[in-house]
């Protein structure tokens, strides 16, 4: 009697997977005595995958086709910003949060203030340098805010009497913080 053997052969390029931004994953669909079309046209073995997308390969041995497929995702690493610099008056606070810039969620981040707290959240109650980190499994980015001190504590006169004793003749703010000019306009008499 006659046999017939009959070899299967398969290709994998693996599990669909999910890489870092700044890192690069080698596809091998290596097989002896092949021809390799990927799905960009290229006819090597070896594909280097360099941003996020499906990758598939056709390789060919003498009539049989083989193909596999994967998907490769980047995972960011987190991109924020604190804001603007801002102004705080003595015994109030500022809430100071990053806002992402890079569209990542916020879920899963590892946050690092500079005094070494690790809420997502810190409440400014002084002013000065402060800094977040931000990070992820790919890395992380940091930010800064300078908190200054604001115009606080102003008090103006509800009233003035331009009679020339020298009390009250000129109609200006009598105390205030850190104002430097002010501008004023008078509605009616």
């Amino acid at each position: 009697s006659n046999s017939i053997t009959m070899l299967v052969h398969s290709v994998s390029l693996g599990n669909d997977t999910t890489i870092c931004e700044d890192q690069t994953k080698l596809l091998d669909a290596t097989y002896p005595n092949s021809t390799y079309l990927w799905q960009d046209g290229s006819t090597q073995p070896l594909y280097s995958v360099t941003q996020k997308g499906s990758y598939n390969v056709r390789v060919s041995l003498t009539g049989c086709v083989m193909q596999d497929t994967i998907v490769v995702d980047y995972l960011l690493k987190p991109r924020f910003t604190l804001g603007e610099d801002k102004q705080l008056c003595q015994g109030n606070n500022l809430i100071l949060k990053p806002t992402i810039t890079n569209g990542i969620p916020l879920q899963g981040l590892n946050y690092l203030w500079q005094d070494g707290s690790t809420n997502q959240t810190y409440s400014a109650i002084q002013t000065g340098l402060y800094q977040l980190e931000l990070g992820n499994l790919c890395g992380s980015t940091s930010d800064e805010i300078n908190i200054i001190k604001g115009v606080c504590n102003v008090y103006i006169p509800n009233a003035f009497s331009p009679n020339g004793d020298t009390k009250n003749d000129i109609f200006k703010i009598g105390y205030g913080e850190n104002i430097i000019e002010f501008q004023m306009q008078i509605y009616n008499r």
